[in-house]
């Protein structure tokens, strides 16, 4: 799935075909912006942050067939990531804490509870700067500091030729 901007929409989600004429496909286009988009594993269902609501919340609908989508967070959302096993979807919450909200699944049927707060995160963009383990138990994350940084690092290139020669 990939986000396109043209002049006469917000950013829309679009699917490319690995088979066929391979010719992107608008997934989902509206007056408003979606971005972040994330297919769960098995490929039915997909989670995005769009700000239709006047502020960025994430929503779940399904890839294909019938439904509407289900909203997730209830305050704010915004990058969403699924858990390997579809069983939760963890997303960044307005205050930049990491939420998980668990996923229900009963044959075409999405049952999403309440986001809880796991951690506070430093992240600073709206783009995916996380992930999470396949069980959902450690995430990797790139995250800001406010500390100053270290001094420059010195690396030392063909550093091996200098032992030959003692």
């Amino acid at each position: 799935m990939t986000v396109s901007n043209d002049s006469s929409a917000n950013l829309d989600l679009w699917t490319l075909p690995l088979v066929g004429e391979r010719k992107p496909v608008p997934y989902l286009q509206t007056v408003f912006a979606e971005s972040g988009s994330r297919f769960s594993s098995d490929g039915k269902w997909v989670a995005y942050a769009s700000d239709e609501s006047g502020k960025n919340e994430v929503y779940v609908s399904p890839f294909r067939g019938s439904g509407g989508k289900q909203l997730v967070s209830a305050s704010g959302g915004s990058t969403p990531v699924w858990r390997g096993d579809g069983k939760e979807i963890f997303y960044l919450g307005a205050d930049r804490e990491l939420m998980a909200a668990r996923v229900n699944q009963n044959g075409s049927a999405l049952g999403i509870d309440v986001g809880l707060p796991l951690f506070p995160t430093h992240t600073e963009s709206f783009l995916s700067t996380y992930d999470a383990s396949a069980d959902g138990r450690r995430f990797v994350m790139v995250a800001s500091t406010p500390q100053k940084l270290p001094s420059p690092i010195t690396v030392v290139v063909n550093w091996n030729a200098g032992l030959r020669k003692q």
